[in-house]
């Protein structure tokens, strides 16, 4: 009779295996001949002697040989945020960075100004008349009133066409000729008049 060595080395499939087993055995060694392959093959533990190995044994070793299996597998998925590291408050979210407003870029690296976002434009007023107080109306509605010799702080405004008039004060005169500006987004314009 073969050692257990000798058996498993006799072939690689398990019909061929079977063979080797004396025929009133063979019904109750096919799973134990495919442990003895995967035991061999993957060199988990030593290959124990055919007849001595025992049923519950070999449901143990499988058991085990699953488990490891399996706990291996899950133990190497790797997380897609691991090595991302998001700026500007940003927060990792399947792999890709997730930006505050105001920020883009793949790591949020890239400031995106408020005029942007919010297409604006800044503009002021400058009265350039010597004793004149002038009224500015914006898209018709009074925006600003400004001394002579004054200019006024920034507006914020939305960019693109609009309307501006000069007026003297407590008038509906006009000091400067009406226009109508157009305003480019993030720019900054001062507006004037003198008479």
């Amino acid at each position: 009779m073969r050692n257990t060595a000798q058996f498993i080395f006799s072939s690689v499939f398990e019909d061929q295996l079977i063979g080797v087993i004396p025929p009133a055995d063979q019904h109750q060694h096919t799973s134990y001949l495919r442990y003895l392959l995967l035991c061999f093959l993957f060199k988990l533990i030593p290959i124990p002697n055919i007849y001595i190995m025992k049923r519950p044994i070999i449901i143990s070793a499988l058991f085990t040989i699953v488990t490891f299996l399996l706990v291996t597998f899950l133990a190497c998925t790797k997380d897609p945020c691991k090595d991302i590291s998001c700026l500007n408050g940003g927060s990792c979210n399947g792999g890709s960075c997730v930006c505050l407003s105001g920020y883009s870029g793949s790591r949020c690296e890239t400031k995106i100004e408020p005029c942007v976002v919010n297409n604006t434009a800044q503009v002021q007023f400058s009265n350039r008349s010597a004793s004149s107080t002038y009224t500015v109306l914006w898209d018709g509605s009074i925006i600003a009133t400004i001394a002579a010799g004054v200019t006024s702080g920034y507006f914020t405004v939305a960019a693109g066409a609009h309307t501006l008039e000069f007026r003297y004060s407590n008038t509906s005169t006009s000091s400067c000729t009406p226009s109508t500006p157009n305003v480019a987004q993030c720019s900054s314009m001062v507006y004037w008049c003198s008479y």
